[in-house]
């Protein structure tokens, strides 16, 4: 999926820490250029080839301090790294199979901690979603806002949110959630890591995409309907589904 970086085994001294928005993203790879020349030349061809870039990958960050690339890169929480260009079949596999959910076991674990960790989360959850679909407060421009500090630089996503932020709600939610850009993947990563201030800030599409689906399943006249959804995942990840008789699955996405 793209080449790590290893930490070297002596000992280096790192500048002081990024702040904490410029070393997190919503999106769930974040690319990395060092750019080590001082020539203009070749520094606007580098521009060009990160425009192209950022056709497949949304986030594309760019240093010329070789300390501050190495900070930032030790400092990614939860995201994948990369140094090198990828397969835009290859990202849209991973964003695909990148689905939240977690497996809550029918009988009391003997790990308490586990277990007492695993139904606070739960219950925070519940808590959360409870919130967001009673109020009716928040607009689409807060979406959008929270959006644009995270891909400043990238014409077409900027283009996606001044459309989504003049047009919305001309479009039912689904279709918006279903294009191609930005929406999809900071909600389904904000989802996936329970990351409430992003789901805060998106507040509105979330509700707007609740209240749409919940109407299209009342409208079935047999009350249940069956749907399917092709999954990569791990031997490990499947199997503890499959251990996991009479218990709870829980998935975090739409």
């Amino acid at each position: 999926m793209g080449c790590g970086i290893s930490k070297p085994s002596e000992t280096v001294k790192l500048p002081e820490k990024l702040p904490i928005s410029e070393a997190q993203s919503v999106e769930n790879y974040v690319v990395v250029w060092f750019i080590g020349s001082n020539d203009q030349n070749e520094v606007t061809d580098i521009k060009k080839s990160m425009e192209q870039l950022q056709q497949v990958f949304s986030v594309v960050k760019n240093f010329t301090d070789a300390d501050q690339c190495r900070a930032f890169i030790y400092q990614v929480k939860l995201e994948k790294t990369s140094l090198c260009k990828k397969l835009n079949e290859d990202a849209n596999q991973c964003n695909h199979d990148l689905i939240g959910y977690e497996v809550v076991e029918s009988t009391v674990s003997t790990n308490s901690i586990d277990s007492n960790r695993q139904k606070a989360s739960f219950m925070y959850s519940q808590l959360f979603k409870e919130t967001i679909l009673r109020t009716n407060d928040g607009n689409i421009k807060d979406l959008c806002d929270f959006c644009r500090k995270h891909y400043q630089g990238n014409k077409e996503e900027m283009l996606f949110l001044d459309r989504l932020e003049k047009t919305y709600p001309e479009e039912p939610p689904a279709r918006w959630y279903s294009y191609e850009g930005c929406l999809y993947r900071v909600l389904s990563k904000a989802l996936r890591t329970c990351d409430f201030n992003a789901l805060y800030s998106m507040r509105v599409i979330i509700r707007d995409l609740h209240k749409q689906l919940a109407n299209v399943h009342s409208r079935n006249k047999n009350g249940r309907m069956e749907l399917y959804r092709g999954q990569g995942m791990e031997d490990k990840e499947f199997n503890e589904i499959c251990n996991n008789k009479e218990g709870l699955l829980i998935i975090s996405n739409f």
